[in-house]
């Protein structure tokens, strides 16, 4: 049973979203080196994915989205930590804040 799994998870991606998200990194790499969508879009198709314009940025936008969704998760709740410690956390060599009712009594 397990050399069965071992091949379906090592043949080609079968939708075209499998196989976009599979060739991401190709993608991102072509991108950083100044390529446009359109001609990323041209050698995909030429490879057989044969995706429109539309089709491919939605398509595309999707699996960052995906992608980043983690990412975003794991950001706020560090941000959400920090910001609780820098609340909680007294400031060293100061007197805690207290109101003082007669000094704002004083400006009237």
């Amino acid at each position: 049973m397990t050399d069965a799994l071992k091949a379906l998870a090592c043949r080609e991606p079968i939708s075209k979203a499998a196989r976009l998200r599979a060739a991401l990194s190709e993608i991102d790499d072509a991108l950083a080196a100044g390529a446009s969508h359109m001609e990323i879009l041209d050698a995909l198709n030429q490879r057989g994915l044969n995706l429109t314009f539309t089709v491919y940025q939605t398509t595309l936008f999707r699996i960052r989205k995906q992608k980043n969704k983690g990412k975003s998760h794991a950001a706020k709740a560090t941000a959400t930590a920090q910001t609780t410690q820098a609340i909680t956390k007294p400031i060293s060599g100061t007197e805690p804040f207290t109101f003082d009712k007669e000094a704002v009594n004083h400006w009237k």
